[in-house]
């Protein structure tokens, strides 16, 4: 899952050309039919104190979407695979090349569940 993970977010950062004025990205999960899917979206606006800011979806990768379906993963309680990708993220972005630099840079990241509290990573 980690590696799988990890190379997503890489091909969106080789991939997309975000515009300048996105100021944070939120990787939400929710579950889905085959496990859990992660999705990737960047937003002009962002609030510590109110999540809502997360509805405000101004940047969509054209890879959005990241289903995570084996069984490893589709025996993981939420909170475990919640814990795991926030943890495969930062260390993603921690150990960034210069695509995923630029396209991270100075944004805020955070991630979490949808209707859930998120965690912000950077």
């Amino acid at each position: 899952m980690e590696e799988q993970l990890c190379k997503w977010i890489l091909r969106i950062a080789e991939q997309e050309q975000v515009p300048p004025d996105i100021i944070a990205f939120n990787f939400g999960m929710f579950e889905s039919e085959n496990g859990y899917t992660v999705y990737l979206i960047g937003s002009k606006e962002y609030d510590a104190n109110d999540d809502d800011w997360t509805c405000n979806e101004d940047f969509e990768p054209k890879e959005k979407d990241l289903e995570l379906s084996c069984q490893h993963v589709r025996d993981m309680a939420w909170e475990e695979f919640q814990n795991s990708v926030i943890l495969t993220i930062a260390d993603c972005i921690g150990n960034a090349d210069e695509h995923s630099a630029k396209l991270f840079g100075n944004r805020i990241i955070t991630a979490g569940f949808d209707d859930g509290n998120l965690t912000r990573i950077k």
